[in-house]
């Protein structure tokens, strides 16, 4: 009995031993790929503290031992036994015995017939689970594992960069694929690890995707392990799409010649919107087109910048933006030269040109290489300039005389977007006609100024001369000598009177042909001086203190601008002159208004600065507590009088020798009332008048009699 009870101490010793085991026989390969001889082999794997090996073996099913060498092996290390051969590939069991012939260790029975490369192993290391998977001899026999995908930013919209993350723990990990779901197949990229992850950035709009996409994750160990986790997907909102109609443009060099018609299109989009220059931004509620771009864009065209995007339920869209090109107006063709149907009596080769005009600063330009110019049917080597970034003028004079006779110009031309345009104008040579003078300048107007320009052109050359009757030594001023022109080519000016001009403008030529010409002319060059006007700005107005002071000898219109617009009439002439007017302002009582004056003297126009005043056409009321009419016995008379306003008080006594107004107070709603006023007055009859007038100058007057005896 004794005996028993031994043996089940020593079993119990020897299970707790081996529960506690640190070396286990990690992994077999029992069916090799190929020849097994020779191929077979056991792994050890340590997971305690260092342990020597030598002398210890295995033992197959067959009670064949295999002894191991003189090693250490370490902690978390492996060691191999390798080219063996002879052990069974079914029912196979394997025993570790150490030097003391103690079991360490031993697997379950174990079956191998794939002849492949696959080997039974435990997983994890040293644990109690044997599985049947690629070996890994002497390496973890552990697997990758795959956790924590993710991706960023959670709101996406195409053309967004996205990052895939995840983390993967594994043995000897050699690739991290992540593998997207794009245009209809798989395509894969290779992560780089940051930190304890792996990531990698895609480009939406690189890669075409959209919407709803599939994504996994593949990790590819260092013995061409691949492990793959689970289908993810994450959602690409839709861009904006800018939708043109025409969708090319539809002159050359990328310009539109018609307006085109643009419509936003997004399917995710809350909202929409555009803006053009970098403008304001515009709500988008339909189809649009040049309407709200700057300086009337729909008019004169130009290039501009289209921004556009859409707010979606979880961002705002970046904007995208894209140039057009508008012109919308043809080429003009203008200043021509000689001025169309003239007559040149004085030229036979006579300068033909014109401005090809793009009108607005921001068309296209003229295409200098369309330009033809035809005289009378024949084309002409004409030159052409440059005139600014986008206009040209083109010039052309003949290099023999032209013979009397009808001319006929024709001008071809195109800007950059194909517009075209064409012109045609005529002149007549003809020598045989007599002197001709037309004069462009002076005309029979009014100036505001001495200097007047003088533009004359003449059919030939003649001598060219003008008197002003109203000189006050008047005498013939020559202006030039045997030529065609003056202050044509070049602006010419000539200084007369202020006041009337009697002017004749004569044409000698050597034929002692004259032409003569006269103009009366009205010169003020002085315009008027306003010096004061009343009310002032700020005052207050009851309408009769609107006046004008002012300098000038031939005040044709003086006006006040409010509501309504009031002329002054009947305005004296002269230096510091002044004009006053009253004016019903009842309508504004109570209010402030806002006017100003302008003066002209039929040539010249002086506008003051806006005033404002604040209108108060309502009078004060006045009350006279004291004197009363009664008989005083004492020349010291009491006064007492109130006012419903704040005012100035006054008084006129007629018993005075010299009456006068005389102040009782200023800016005061009463006198005598809070403390009492005396005045000392004469024995006799007295008939006093007193007076209220307010800041507008409305007043209120009350008399009294009374005796002092």
């Amino acid at each position: 009995m004794m005996k028993k009870w031994w043996w089940i101490i020593f079993l119990g010793i020897f299970v707790l031993n081996f529960s506690y085991a640190t070396v286990f026989i990690n992994e077999l390969e029992l069916n090799p790929s190929g020849t097994d001889a020779g191929n077979e082999f056991i792994e050890l794997y340590n997971s305690g503290s260092i342990v020597n090996i030598s002398n210890w073996y295995f033992q197959d099913k067959n009670g064949n031992n295999y002894s191991l060498p003189s090693e250490i092996v370490g902690n978390d290390n492996f060691f191999v036994l390798e080219n063996i051969s002879g052990l069974d590939d079914l029912n196979q069991k394997i025993i570790l015995y150490n030097q003391f012939g103690t079991l360490k260790d031993q697997t379950i029975l174990l079956n191998d017939s794939g002849d492949d490369s696959n080997s039974w192993q435990r997983l994890l290391d040293g644990s109690s689970n044997f599985v049947f998977k690629d070996e890994t001899k002497g390496f973890p026999n552990e697997l990758t594992n795959i956790s924590n995908k993710s991706y960023t930013p959670t709101c996406l919209i195409k053309d967004d960069s996205i990052e895939l993350s995840a983390k993967v723990d594994g043995f000897c990990i050699n690739q991290v694929i992540f593998s997207v779901f794009t245009n209809s197949s798989w395509k894969n990229f290779s992560g780089n690890l940051v930190g304890n992850k792996y990531r990698v950035e895609i480009n939406s709009s690189i890669e075409d995707i959209l919407g709803n996409t599939n994504w996994t994750v593949y990790s590819i160990d260092c013995f061409n392990r691949t492990v793959q986790d689970g289908i993810e997907s994450f959602y690409i909102n839709n861009p904006t799409i800018l939708s043109i109609n025409p969708i090319n443009p539809d002159g050359l060099s990328g310009w539109y010649i018609s307006q085109p018609l643009f419509t936003l299109i997004n399917p995710n989009a809350a909202a929409l919107f555009y803006k053009w220059n970098g403008e304001a931004i515009i709500n988008y509620s339909g189809s649009f087109g040049l309407e709200d771009a700057p300086n009337n864009g729909n008019v004169t065209g130009g290039i501009h910048k289209l921004s556009y995007f859409s707010n979606i339920s979880c961002k705002k869209e970046n904007e995208r933006s894209k140039l057009f090109k508008f012109d919308f107006t043809s080429p003009f063709i203008t200043d021509l030269m000689p001025i169309e149907n003239s007559i040149i009596t004085n030229e036979r080769k006579p300068l033909i040109s014109a401005l090809l005009d793009e009108i607005y600063q921001s068309n296209s330009g003229i295409d200098n290489n369309s330009i033809v110019m035809a005289l009378n049917g024949d084309v002409v080597p004409a030159d052409i300039d440059d005139s600014g970034d986008l206009d040209a003028i083109i010039e052309y004079t003949p290099t023999s005389d032209l013979p009397d006779g009808n001319y006929i110009i024709n001008i071809n031309v195109s800007d950059k977007t194909g517009r075209f345009s064409q012109k045609s104008w005529s002149f007549t040579i003809n020598f045989t006609d007599g002197l001709n003078m037309s004069v462009y300048q002076p005309m029979n107007l009014s100036y505001n100024t001495r200097r007047i320009p003088f533009n004359i052109t003449l059919s030939r050359k003649a001598d060219l001369m003008f008197i002003n009757d109203d000189d006050k030594t008047p005498k013939l001023k020559n202006l030039c000598k045997n030529c065609n022109s003056y202050g044509l080519d070049r602006r010419k000016f000539q200084t007369l009177n202020d006041g009337w001009n009697n002017l004749t403008i004569i044409a000698t030529d050597k034929f002692a042909n004259v032409v003569e010409e006269k103009f009366l002319i009205y010169i003020d060059s002085k315009p008027p001086k306003i010096s004061t006007i009343t009310p002032k700005k700020k005052s207050v107005t009851n309408g009769s203190d609107f006046s004008i002071k002012y300098s000038e000898e031939n005040p044709v219109n003086i006006t006040i601008f409010f509501n309504p617009n009031i002329s002054f009439e009947n305005c004296p002439y002269g230096q510091n002159v002044q004009c006053s007017k009253n004016i019903d302002l009842s309508a504004f009582d109570g209010q402030e208004i806002e006017f100003y004056f302008e003066l002209s003297d039929g040539v010249n126009k002086v506008i003051t600065k806006n005033i404002n005043v604040f209108v108060d056409t309502v009078s004060p009321n006045i009350s006279i507590n004291s004197p009363v009419n009664i008989s005083y016995n004492n020349t010291k008379i009491p006064f007492n009088i109130t006012s419903s306003e704040s005012v100035r008080i006054e008084y006129f006594d007629d018993f005075d020798p010299s009456p006068r107004w005389k102040s009782l107070c200023s800016r005061c709603s009463s006198y005598g009332f809070d403390r009492e006023k005396i005045k000392r007055l004469k024995l006799g009859s007295h008939d006093i008048t007193f007076k209220t007038t307010d800041e507008a100058g409305n007043t209120d007057e009350e008399s009294i009699e009374f005796n002092i005896v």
